[in-house]
């Protein structure tokens, strides 16, 4: 074999091997697609079918390309055969790539199995911030407090017994009770997580109070959280329940109750406050806010929700702040509605980082950043947290909005990735693309092509309650609560029982009237008010005389060392009014016949304008009375109508002319007032004229009645106005 045979056979062995090599890895990368697609294939089976006969032909193809170039030896069939292999390659990469991305966020997202970093601190307080306990080694023969069935409970006594320190436990049932009994001094230690100034930094009365506490030790461990994955219900099909849950520092920020009818397609949404209080299951049913059920693990808030409400929770889906940041950013951004301008907190868990500017405008385009600052912002707003209710709301159903609008897979990968790293749920990955897939096509029927979101019918709302305050008597302050209406609950599960009802039928039938001239509202699910008995702060009379804080709890003010009542004014103002005003009425003509009835009326109105300022000086809490009293004279003439005289008949009716005047409008005006009021009072006066006329007449009798009436009021205003200031 000459040389010049041997490197060309050399050449073709080389090709063959590198032709082969492609060959395998296309091979592997376009079955890899197919096998882990399948999970998926409920999105469409028939478009998942069409494609892998497609790709398994290819395949074929390929391959029988193969076996032809090594027979041939041909230099451009290896050339063709090369490039082929080479799109077969990188098509079946960037699948194995994209498929992959999906799937492990997926994972991430619906397991069962997390592993969570949990940080603990041994806290310590003094009054005056100087702290005698520096060190772990000092709590020997002390006494230190943890909250029950808490991961930083176990992690800190661990910590403890490794140090070698024999201290004695006292156990709370909650982080805010177990703050409580530190500052009180009840324990010399508390077992917190590492971010509890940031947990109570929205706590009236404790701020003062934490400014004096310091951690001794941190220490940081990896803990394994296990849940149940939720049922395998056919979610096109049957309705279902899905509890959002938001968590910041720990607690749960975001509550929202959501009843889902795929046959409807009606979700609605409810808000519960993170201050709600009431009685938590796994506290034994002791009453306390609602965030701090999940402080001891998320099947507790649960639970809890299951038993205030009355309804079973289906699923959970439970993010954090940098969730939400990261999956707005995916999309590039929201769309809301934003009244209120303001400079809002970023996701850092630091308090006093306010450095987001959220501008205010309709369709806005907010960044992540300043979504979340618009979903947790409150004291920018008149109707405070209610208002961050609504805006947690709309950031959903903007999210929910860019989803289905976007086509690109790429954005759809970036979305995963930045759930699956801060989202958890128990809704298993077989029942999801049925359920995506079942949406797309009720929307592609949507004639609104340019808003798919709206195939979903949304109800917001939230549970309502009052304001109201526990009193701590080892504080001496009364903390903040919201007590929700009863009636509020009992219409939120209506709403929830009645969206996911699909076996019960109609009592009775309704007979449907409808107007294409209606204007149709959403539907109001709770009211803000109920009337029901309300619970009064707790603040014993003590405290109440003796503490600045018992005394404004009971609705009083705070004055050199003393609790005092609002004081007493009284105010004195009369009043007169004197107004003028002309009516002029024209009947139309009457036509009276023979054994015939006829009756007219003739009707004068007077308006009044009264515009009047009070002036008075003092301060006042009490409310302000008036009382008035007006007299009103109207005289009205009678016409004789000379008409046409019938068998000595005389026809006398009031279709003459008839004029009113002389009317004369007192009023005086006593008042408690503490400002200057400036009003206008707008009265009408009418006077009645009616008469019958019967009479036997075969002639047409046509009268004009005009009617003046003119009435004259004088308005002057006297003030006297007596207070006394605390």
């Amino acid at each position: 074999m000459t040389a010049e045979k041997k490197k060309k056979n050399g050449s073709r062995v080389r090709n063959n091997v590198l032709l082969t090599v492609l060959t395998i890895l296309a091979n592997a990368a376009v079955i890899y697609v197919l096998f882990n697609t399948t999970q998926y294939s409920n999105l469409s089976k028939r478009a998942f079918v069409l494609a892998n006969i497609l790709l398994i032909v290819l395949l074929l193809v390929m391959n029988v390309s193969l076996m032809l170039a090594i027979r041939s030896h041909r230099k451009s069939t290896y050339v063709i055969n090369i490039v082929l292999m080479c799109l077969f390659l990188a098509a079946g990469g960037y699948g194995t790539y994209a498929v992959t991305r999906a799937n492990s966020a997926v994972s991430k997202m619906t397991s069962t199995t997390s592993t969570e970093s949990v940080s603990t601190s041994l806290v310590v307080y003094s009054e005056d911030g100087t702290q005698t306990i520096t060190d772990i080694s000092e709590l020997d023969g002390k006494t230190v407090g943890y909250a029950t069935d808490t991961s930083t409970a176990e992690l800190g006594q661990n910590q403890i017994t490794a140090a070698g320190v024999n201290v004695s436990y006292k156990q709370y049932t909650d982080y805010s009770s177990l703050i409580v009994g530190l500052l009180s001094n009840e324990v010399q230690c508390a077992i917190l997580p590492t971010n509890y100034t940031s947990i109570f930094a929205n706590e009236t009365g404790l701020q003062d109070y934490l400014a004096n506490t310091a951690s001794i030790a941190d220490f940081t461990d990896e803990v394994t959280v296990t849940s149940e994955a939720g049922d395998e219900q056919d979610l096109t099909s049957e309705p279902f329940t899905v509890l959002l849950i938001g968590n910041a520092d720990g607690l749960s920020d975001t509550m929202i109750l959501c009843s889902v009818n795929p046959i409807s397609m009606r979700v609605t949404m409810s808000s519960l406050a993170r201050d709600s209080y009431v009685p938590i299951t796994c506290y034994g049913g002791a009453y306390n806010k609602l965030n701090s059920a999940n402080a001891v693990s998320r099947d507790c808030l649960i639970s809890t929700i299951e038993e205030l409400v009355g309804v079973s929770i289906d699923y959970y889906v439970e993010t954090n702040f940098e969730g939400v940041v990261e999956i707005v950013d995916a999309l590039g951004g929201i769309v809301v509605d934003n009244d209120t301008e303001f400079v809002g907190q970023t996701s850092s868990s630091t308090r006093g980082t306010y450095t987001v500017w959220v501008p205010a405008g309709d369709d806005v385009v907010l960044n992540g950043e300043q979504a979340l600052a618009f979903a947790r912002e409150r004291y920018a707003y008149a109707t405070g947290d209610f208002a961050r209710q609504e805006h947690q709301q709309q950031v959903i159903e903007a999210i929910i909005a860019k989803i289905m609008r976007t086509r690109d897979v790429n954005t759809f990968l970036d979305v995963l990735d930045a759930a699956g790293d801060n989202i958890k749920t128990n809704i298993s990955i077989s029942p999801m693309p049925s359920f995506v897939k079942y949406a797309i096509q009720k929307s592609n029927r949507l004639y609104d092509k340019n808003h798919v979101e709206n195939v979903f019918d949304i109800i917001t709302s939230r549970v309502t309650g009052y304001s109201s305050g526990l009193w701590d008597e080892s504080l001496q302050l009364s903390l903040y609560i919201y007590r929700l209406w009863q009636g509020s609950l009992d219409d939120t599960k209506a709403a929830i029982v009645r969206n996911t009802d699909m076996t019960s039928t109609p009592s009775d039938e309704l007979e449907v009237v409808w107007s294409c001239n209606w204007i149709i509202s959403e539907p109001v699910i709770s009211q803000d008010y109920y009337s029901e008995t309300q619970i009064e702060s707790e603040v014993p009379a003590e405290a109440v005389e003796s503490t600045e804080a018992g005394c404004l709890t009971a609705g009083k003010y705070w004055y050199n060392d003393t609790c005092n009542d609002y004081p007493e004014s009284t105010d004195t103002t009369t009043t007169t009014d004197t107004t003028t005003t002309t009516d002029t009425t024209t009947e139309d003509t009457t036509t009276d016949s023979s054994a015939s009835s006829s009756a007219s009326a003739d009707s004068s109105a007077s308006s009044t304008a009264d515009s009047t300022t009070d002036t008075s000086s003092g301060s006042s809490s009490s409310p302000s009375s008036d009382s008035s009293t007006s007299s009103d004279t109207t005289d009205d003439s009678s016409s004789t109508d000379p008409g046409t005289s019938d068998s000595g008949s005389t026809d006398t009716s009031s279709d003459g002319t008839s004029t009113d005047d002389g009317s004369t409008d007192t009023s005086s005006d006593t008042s408690t007032d503490t400002s200057t009021d400036t009003g206008t009072d707008t009265s009408t006066d009418t006077s009645t004229d009616t008469s019958t006329d019967t009479s036997t007449d075969t002639s047409t009798d046509t009268t004009t009645d005009t009617t003046t009436d003119t009435t004259t009021t004088t308005d002057s205003t006297t003030t006297t106005s007596t207070a006394a200031s605390g």
